[in-house]
């Protein structure tokens, strides 16, 4: 094992919590995320948790690589069966393992934002109607938003009545059908399907509760319901929830984000730790900093079907925000 990372007492507070539902609030560039890698260090080294019963959230894929890295640096070896990654990288690690019972086959296909226009425009011409009038992307973004914030088709149809809200709506409902049929699942669906498996299985979220003891979510204010109502299962049975973020900081909006679980989160889990102020200087001009602005505003392009879309949704958002100014 290389030198223990350099720890303030609140940091340490957070790290050497031996169990139960735990909140940490700082700043930007306060050093959360080295707390978490940390804290898995220390959960497998001196709790003697296997990694493998370790579930562990970051919001980039280079982030979850490099913490790894560093995990692995801190142990003194790979923490082999480790599941660490973005949301969408492990929900689709997950749903591998247990397609079968949700009516896909193992191999499935995950379509990126152009392979579901493609499906949206063929939908709307089945109904012909204009893709002129009513782009597929506009279509398609509109049903991301909903199922970004969990609301089925007759939800979305019943919010607005408004000509677009209503194809949007109709079309929503031909889409998992027609997905299905495809053996294929759409981004926003790596989120939903997980859930829909555990409320329609739920010896198989007894499974997953029991696989993974620990749950640790990084920059917790830009999860969205789903993410949130995802980790909150999985850790529903042992409370072994960590997570931390900054409630002036959230970022992911654009996809549902909902910076109100921060403040909920003592409610729903209650007995809840909470660590603020757990400083660790660092300027904004760090290059650590600069480097984690830049992936938050273009994201880290892969070519995994996943980590390709992550930082395609990333780049679109900050074109619009651009835009907007």
């Amino acid at each position: 094992m290389t030198q223990p990372l350099p720890l303030n007492p609140a940091q340490r507070e957070a790290v050497e919590h031996p169990g139960g539902p735990l909140l940490v609030l700082a700043g930007a560039g306060s050093g959360k995320t080295r707390v978490l890698t940390a804290r898995i260090a220390h959960l497998i080294t001196t709790l003697h948790v296997a990694p493998q019963r370790i579930f562990a959230v970051t919001f980039t894929n280079k982030a979850a690589g490099e913490m790894r890295t560093r995990i692995g640096q801190l142990l003194g070896a790979d923490p082999r069966g480790l599941w660490i990654g973005t949301f969408h990288s492990l929900s689709a690690r997950l749903l591998r393992r247990e397609a079968p019972l949700l009516g896909f086959g193992p191999n499935f296909t995950i379509y990126d934002s152009d392979d579901s226009e493609a499906l949206v425009k063929r939908l709307l011409e089945a109904r012909q109607l204009s893709t002129k009038v009513y782009s597929p992307r506009s279509v398609h973004g509109v049903i991301s938003s909903a199922k970004n914030r969990m609301l089925t088709p007759e939800e979305l149809g019943a919010q607005m009545d408004t000509p677009l809200i209503k194809v949007a709506a109709d079309v929503y409902a031909a889409l998992g059908p027609a997905l299905k049929q495809a053996n294929a699942m759409d981004f926003d669906d790596l989120l939903l399907h997980p859930l829909t498996l555990f409320r329609e299985h739920p010896e198989r979220l007894a499974y997953w509760q029991d696989r993974f003891q620990h749950v640790l979510v990084d920059e917790f204010q830009d999860t969205n319901a789903a993410q949130y109502l995802l980790v909150k299962h999985l850790a529903k049975r042992h409370g072994n929830l960590c997570v931390v973020g900054d409630d002036d900081q959230a970022i992911y909006g654009w996809r549902g984000a909902d910076v109100r679980h921060m403040l909920t989160f003592q409610n729903d889990f209650p007995g809840t730790k909470l660590v603020t102020g757990a400083e660790f200087p660092e300027h904004p001009n760090h290059p650590r900093c600069r480097e984690r602005h830049h992936l938050r505003k273009h994201g880290a392009p892969r070519q995994d079907p996943v980590y390709r879309e992550e930082g395609r949704r990333a780049r679109d958002a900050a074109e619009q925000r651009r835009r907007a100014r």
